[in-house]
C-alpha cells in the first residue's frame, strides 16, 4: 500500500510539540466561521504581493468545536487560495482576542487582517467591553487591517501626526500605494484654539498661520521620507470626523491612520481619533502603532 500523503494544509494543533521556527514575515488572517470571505482574500492577495507567509487563525469557544472549524477553514482555503499554496492553519480554543494576539506574537507577524466589527459600541462598551477590532488595535504592536466591502478607487488617505509619529504611517501607506499601484493622499488635522481672552499674553498663532506652519513641516517632513509621489493637505478641524470627511470626499478606499495605545482613563476621558476613524469609515481601515502613552 502506497504512504498516506500529508495534508498540504499544515493543522498547528497537531504538530505543537515540535520545535516552533521562527518565520520573519508573516500575514495573519484572523477568520471567524461567520466572517466573509474577503478576510482570507484581501490577506492572501497582502502575503503575495510582499513575499510573506500567510497563516490564518480561527478561535472557538469550546475544544468540540475544534475538528468542524478546521475542515471548514480548509474548505475556504482551498476554494479561494490556488492549489499547490499551502498557508498554515490555527484552530484555536478561548478568548478570541487574546488567542489572535497570543498566535501573532509567536510568529513576529507583521500585518494581521481581520473583519469589522458586528455590533455598535457605546461609550461605556468601548471602555470595559470593547469589540474585536477595538481590543486588537489597543494591544497589538504590528498594523492592523479591517476589510470592509467598498469600491475600489486607487485612492489611499494617510492621516498623520507631525514629527516622528508620521513615520510608521508613512510607511505602511507607501508599502500600499505601491501594491495597488494606487494614488496616496496624506492629511493632517489642525484642531482650531480656542478664542484667547483679553488678558492672555503671548496672543495665540491665528488659524490661518497656524495651517501654514502645519503645512510646511508636514512638507518637509514627507520630503525628508522620499514620499512621492502623494498629495498633501492641511484641514481645520476635530480629526476625526475631518479625516472621514476626506476619505468621503475622495471615495478613498482606505484610511492609514496611527494609534498611540492610550489605556485606561486617558482613553476615556481623550479618546481616540483611530478609534472613531475605526468604527465610522466606510472603507478598508489600516492601523499602525506611531508611539505609546500610558
Amino acid at each position: 500500500m502506497p504512504p498516506v500523503q500529508p495534508d498540504p494544509i499544515i493543522r498547528t494543533r497537531e504538530r505543537s510539540a515540535r520545535p516552533q521556527i521562527k518565520v520573519q514575515h508573516i500575514v495573519l488572517a484572523a477568520v471567524a466561521p461567520e466572517d466573509h470571505d474577503d478576510v482570507l482574500r484581501v490577506a492572501w492577495v497582502r502575503a503575495q504581493t510582499f513575499g510573506m507567509r500567510l497563516v490564518v487563525c480561527s478561535v472557538v469557544t469550546d475544544e468540540s468545536e475544534v475538528s468542524l472549524a478546521y475542515e471548514g477553514m480548509v474548505r475556504r482555503v482551498r476554494a479561494l487560495i490556488p492549489n499547490g499554496v499551502a498557508p498554515e492553519i490555527d484552530v484555536r480554543v478561548g478568548d478570541r482576542a487574546e488567542q489572535l494576539l497570543e498566535c501573532a506574537h509567536a510568529r513576529h507577524t507583521d500585518l494581521m487582517v481581520i473583519g469589522p466589527a458586528t455590533h455598535r459600541e457605546g461609550i461605556l462598551a468601548r471602555f470595559f467591553s470593547p469589540s474585536l477590532p477595538t481590543a486588537l488595535m489597543r494591544a497589538a504592536t504590528f498594523p492592523i487591517l479591517v476589510t470592509r466591502s467598498s469600491p475600489p478607487s486607487g485612492r489611499i488617505v494617510a492621516a498623520v501626526e507631525l514629527g516622528e509619529p508620521m513615520k510608521p504611517v508613512l510607511k505602511a501607506a507607501v508599502e500600499e500605494m505601491r501594491r495597488a499601484g494606487g494614488r496616496l493622499h496624506i492629511v493632517h488635522c489642525v484642531a482650531p484654539l480656542p478664542a484667547a481672552s483679553a488678558m492672555e499674553f503671548p496672543l495665540p498663532m491665528p488659524d490661518a498661520d497656524l495651517v501654514e506652519a502645519a503645512r510646511a513641516e508636514l512638507e518637509r517632513g514627507v520630503a525628508a521620507a522620499g514620499v512621492a509621489p502623494c498629495e498633501t493637505k492641511v484641514e481645520m478641524g476635530p480629526a476625526g470626523q475631518t479625516i472621514l470627511q476626506v476619505a468621503r470626499d475622495l471615495s478613498a478606499d482606505l484610511i492609514v491612520v496611527g494609534t498611540h495605545g492610550r489605556s485606561g482613563p486617558a482613553r476615556l476621558l481623550l479618546g481616540s481619533i483611530a478609534e472613531e476613524v475605526l468604527r465610522t469609515a466606510a472603507c478598508n481601515v489600516m492601523i499602525v502603532r506611531a508611539g505609546a502613552t500610558g
